[in-house]
């Protein structure tokens, strides 16, 4: 082989391994993290809407992993697949291509009993507070409890994460009765009833005001440091910023490149 062809074959291989360098680099900046203790490790995720014969491309190949103990907030902007991706993770829609493994329980081919089952390890707060009207504050929270178990402590339990929530003084009330922020603060109470091991929230504080949200917020980092849950919140309200342990920003349905570890 020529001089400059060896030299040529040397600048390819330099080449190369930049370029597979900066790919590393971007992807662990954009969500990807070293091998280690995860509760979420999603890889090349694609998510389609299929709607009158034709499909929407919601989540276009993204790959994320989420730490025990550590809260991540998703951030960007409207459609760019945050929502979709929070229920996929909590296995409330079925995994279309891709590998997800959500507490060691991998969903792509998991079956509806199994994805049952991890939902019962998991806290759940809506975008809307999806309370029964029918119920009161307490029965309302006491229903998560009861779909994991039934014991005669549930009303105890209900009571005391409506405390931790500001809400003690609530128990008997229904959602009719209840402010907005009220009826969020006991969607938030239900989520965490169960000590779940993995949050999973959808604009958790936008009907709180500053005081209600700053209670939110501290509830959250205790229960993460205190007792190793992870959480991940879908979020356009800045207040929420200063708890984030990641803020990861979303666009077109992947991760923006240049997210911040």
């Amino acid at each position: 082989m020529r001089t400059s062809e060896v030299l040529a074959s040397k600048d390819d291989a330099v080449t190369l391994d930049s370029t597979a360098e900066r790919t590393t680099e971007a992807n662990e900046d954009a969500g990807e993290r070293p091998a280690g203790s995860q509760v979420v490790r999603a890889r090349e995720i694609h998510y389609d809407y299929v709607s009158g014969g034709g499909s929407l491309p919601v989540l276009n190949g993204l790959s994320l992993d989420i730490a025990e103990s550590e809260i991540v907030m998703l951030t960007g902007p409207s459609g760019s697949g945050k929502t979709t991706l929070l229920t996929l993770i909590g296995a409330l829609r079925t995994i279309q291509r891709g590998s997800l493994e959500v507490l060691g329980k991998e969903l792509a081919c998991a079956s509806g009993a199994d994805r049952l089952t991890l939902r019962r390890e998991i806290g759940f707060v809506f975008q809307t507070h999806n309370l029964l009207d029918a119920l009161t504050a307490s029965q309302n929270v006491s229903l998560a409890l009861e779909l994991k178990s039934v014991c005669r402590e549930n009303r105890d339990k209900a009571a005391d994460a409506l405390t931790k929530v500001g809400l003690g003084h609530r128990l008997g009330h229904r959602p009719n009765a209840m402010s907005i922020g009220e009826c969020q603060r006991v969607s938030i109470a239900r989520a965490i009833v169960n000590r779940p091991r993995l949050l999973l929230a959808d604009e958790p504080t936008a009907a709180l005001d500053n005081k209600s949200t700053e209670r939110m917020l501290a509830m959250f980092r205790d229960l993460v440091d205190a007792e190793g849950c992870s959480m991940i919140a879908v979020t356009h309200d800045p207040r929420t910023m200063d708890v984030a342990d990641r803020i990861i920003a979303m666009d077109d349905g992947r991760l923006h490149p240049g997210t911040p570890l």
